[in-house]
């Protein structure tokens, strides 16, 4: 038997040098939550020893009807839901929404630069929007020990059926 090599990308990364993750806020991955009077934040933050490069970020909404004029079936929000990469001392070292909030679905392709995606299913549509770090910024955002990327519900989002953040990339363990 003779094994041939397809042709193709080939990734250099072993798989515990890449990872998948929700946005948490505690134990919490489920963004659909009240932050009308005290705002939730949601955020990946590096763990210690590691240093993680963000490849992409990629925003699932789910909803009865989801318009992207609106924040799925909600009205527009009052307050917003702000976006952040902070340092490990909590300074803000990336505004990618240039302090203008997310009000809209819509919102998400001015600081992704994404085109938007809607699927209208039989019973709930959904938006998703792939935020490409290395096509935004000129490569993959590095973040070290306990850096992290934060979106900061400031409304009602409880209506919507389905609210998650996710982020795919690379990792460097540090075992010393």
């Amino acid at each position: 038997m003779t094994s041939q090599l397809q042709s193709g990308f080939v990734s250099s990364r072993r798989l515990d040098e890449v990872f998948s993750a929700h946005l948490y806020a505690g134990v919490n991955t489920e963004m659909d939550v009240d932050g009308s009077s005290t705002p939730v934040n949601f955020e990946h933050v590096v763990p210690a020893n590691e240093v993680h490069f963000l490849y992409e970020v990629i925003v699932h909404l789910l909803d009865g009807t989801v318009h992207l004029d609106q924040f799925g079936g909600l009205a527009t929000l009052g307050n917003g839901i702000e976006v952040g990469f902070y340092n490990s001392d909590d300074e803000l070292i990336l505004d990618p929404t240039d302090s203008h909030p997310i009000v809209d679905l819509s919102d998400f392709s001015i600081f992704s630069g994404s085109l938007l995606e809607k699927v209208t299913g039989n019973v709930n549509d959904v938006f998703e929007s792939t935020w490409d770090l290395p096509e935004s910024y000129g490569g993959p955002l590095r973040m070290e020990e306990g850096s992290y990327l934060q979106f900061r519900i400031r409304d009602d989002l409880r209506e919507l059926t389905e609210f998650h953040v996710f982020v795919h990339g690379s990792k460097i363990v540090n075992s010393s």
